[in-house]
């Protein structure tokens, strides 16, 4: 089965978020009020943050290049107000996440057919800053995330499929993204959250 990835995380994000003194991170806060439901579209969808930043998503079939394949891509988008990231003590951070999952992947002709969800909906995390751990659930979606300083990876696992994580971590939430697949699903979207 051809499986063609699209993933990157915009370069500017981190250069988004310096304030004029030099320092990566903004003297704004990021609360949980300001993170907006996510809009979705039938191949989908993004998330965005009224004071700026955010992700977009998408996963999609079809014929590529003239043979079937299955793209999937997940993007942070700069501008998201984080402080810098505490090295002790905790907190429990709320937002909001979204995603597109592909299942049932053949191929058909020229083409691949399978089966779409999206789901979007809200989430509890746990940050612990002395291990450098995010951690929480919600509907299925596991988040297993690891940061050291401002930059967050590990993996979000959600309908059987799991991939990594590349975002940023704040002291007052963060913004990721996931994606990932096997030879028969696919798996694409993020999350933002905050204290």
């Amino acid at each position: 089965m051809f499986t063609r990835c699209l993933a990157c995380l915009a370069v500017a994000a981190l250069a988004a978020c310096s304030s004029g003194s030099g320092s990566r991170f903004s003297g704004g806060g990021l609360e949980p009020s300001d993170i907006r439901a996510p809009t979705m579209t039938p191949t989908g969808g993004s998330l965005s943050i009224a004071s700026g930043g955010g992700f977009t998503y998408s996963n999609r079939i079809g014929t590529i290049d003239g043979k079937p394949g299955n793209v999937f891509a997940a993007n942070v988008l700069p501008g998201a107000e984080l402080t810098p990231t505490p090295t002790t003590g905790s907190a429990r951070m709320t937002g909001r996440y979204a995603l597109r999952h592909a299942t049932d992947l053949t191929r058909s002709g020229n083409g691949m057919t399978g089966m779409f969800e999206n789901r979007s909906g809200t989430i509890a995390m746990n940050a612990d800053f002395a291990a450098g751990t995010l951690r929480g659930n919600s509907d299925g979606l596991r988040i297993d995330g690891r940061f050291d300083d401002d930059k967050l990876t590990g993996t979000a696992a959600y309908g059987g499929t799991s991939g990594p994580i590349t975002g940023f971590m704040g002291g007052n939430g963060a913004v990721g993204v996931f994606k990932g697949n096997t030879g028969r699903s696919s798996l694409a979207g993020g999350f933002a959250v905050a204290r």
